[in-house]
């Protein structure tokens, strides 16, 4: 009865502090998979309570995001790795970060296309490493045959540099 749902939760750790990403995904009847709008949103986790950034829903992740990775770099920025969907060709990875004042706007890792498979983020040093699944599958076709001239299914791996940071501001 519920008009959304959770799901898919990723955690992280900050020094002592727990972090929590999750799928908020809008369904208008039930149907396995099927859902009208997914975003994510992200909490700091404080005993039993969740403390979600300030203005999330103005954030980029708010608008269309899912499948959420999530890390920190070494001067406490937040970086999150999400899927975002191409209009029926596929998913592509985006990497955004917030600072503790504000969030980057996204930048999408690669130029090939995907399906909706979660992609992995760890920062090293000043580089964020992001490993997507990419594909030459149609988009969009109705029945399988429209597939079968596929032929290619890859695992991509990727670096974006970070660039210098002050002390990030504080999460809250």
């Amino acid at each position: 009865q519920a008009p959304t749902i959770d799901r898919h939760a990723v955690l992280a750790v900050r020094g002592d502090e727990l972090w929590l990403v999750y799928e908020n995904a809008e369904v208008q009847r039930y149907k396995i998979g099927a859902t009208n709008t997914r975003r994510l949103v992200v909490c700091k986790v404080d005993g039993d309570r969740l403390l979600a950034l300030p203005a999330y829903r103005e954030s980029p992740i708010w608008t269309r995001g899912e499948a959420p990775a999530i890390a920190f770099d070494t001067a406490g920025r937040l970086h999150l790795c999400y899927l975002r969907p191409r209009a029926r060709l596929g998913w592509e990875a985006c990497l955004t970060c917030y600072d503790g004042n504000r969030w980057e706007r996204p930048t999408a890792i690669f130029a090939d296309k995907g399906l909706d498979r979660k992609p992995g983020l760890v920062v090293a040093g000043s580089q964020a490493i992001i490993a997507v699944q990419a594909d030459d599958m149609a988009g969009g076709f109705k029945v399988a045959e429209k597939a079968a001239p596929a032929n290619k299914s890859n695992v991509l791996l990727g670096s974006v540099a970070l660039g210098d940071a002050s002390q990030a501001a504080a999460l809250r």
